[in-house]
């Protein structure tokens, strides 16, 4: 039963995905778009910016999922200006340290939720089409220190982040880059049996990152 799941689930996104490529001209239609976010945060990424660390507990890269959509306001030929509105963006980085034979895994998480701006496109050929946009992000951040059989502890709080990016399409297929910068306004935070949150205990954590967006734009 799974295996026959499995199957009508990959004849479908096959289907669309044929469907999406036979479609001639979406270079400067109105449409969803769904990308896999990767990149390398800062080295004060998740930090009060004047932070310094040792570049063995630097986080690793960054992974994780954007959604959204764009209208464009009475698109020309060769191009037009719109809006951008991403409905979730969510991302993660991890790294883990042994400190007295105890592993404590480092965890920042950014979830934003609603980003919106203007976005620019060049339709250079018949197929090609170059975008560029800037996004206010509404944006959930924290920074988590996780021991091993232990709760949780660290910095979490709501502001804006923005994001400033390009993107090279072909057809379906879309290639970005982005630079994610601004401070988040956090306060301590624990987890578990001991939960609480300080507010007069706060620091403004960077989100300052460079991401690589792969995806399609429907």
């Amino acid at each position: 039963m799974k295996i026959k799941l499995i199957v009508l689930v990959i004849i479908i996104l096959t289907g669309i995905t044929s469907s999406s490529f036979a479609q001639k001209d979406r270079k400067l239609s109105n449409g969803f778009s769904i990308n896999l976010v990767t990149g390398f945060p800062s080295s004060v990424y998740g930090l009060p910016n004047d932070t310094q660390i040792d570049a063995a507990e630097e986080l690793g890269g960054i992974w994780g999922l954007k959604f959204g959509n764009r209208w464009y306001f009475s698109p020309q030929d060769k191009y037009g200006i719109g809006l951008m509105v991403n409905w979730l963006d969510f991302t993660i980085a991890t790294q883990s340290d042994q400190i007295a034979g105890n592993t404590i895994t480092n965890a920042v998480a950014d979830v934003s939720f609603l980003q919106f701006g203007p976005v620019g496109t060049y339709a250079a050929t018949e197929n090609i089409a170059l975008d560029g946009y800037f996004n206010f992000r509404p944006t959930v951040f924290e920074n988590l220190s996780i021991p091993s059989g232990d709760d949780a502890y660290g910095w979490a709080g709501f502001g804006f982040s923005y994001a400033l990016g390009g993107a090279f399409r072909y057809k379906i297929l879309n290639v970005g880059i982005e630079y994610v910068f601004g401070g988040v306004k956090t306060s301590y935070i624990t987890t578990g049996s001991s939960s609480s949150n300080d507010p007069t205990n706060t620091y403004k954590l960077m989100t300052n990152s460079f991401r690589v967006l792969l995806g399609l734009k429907f």
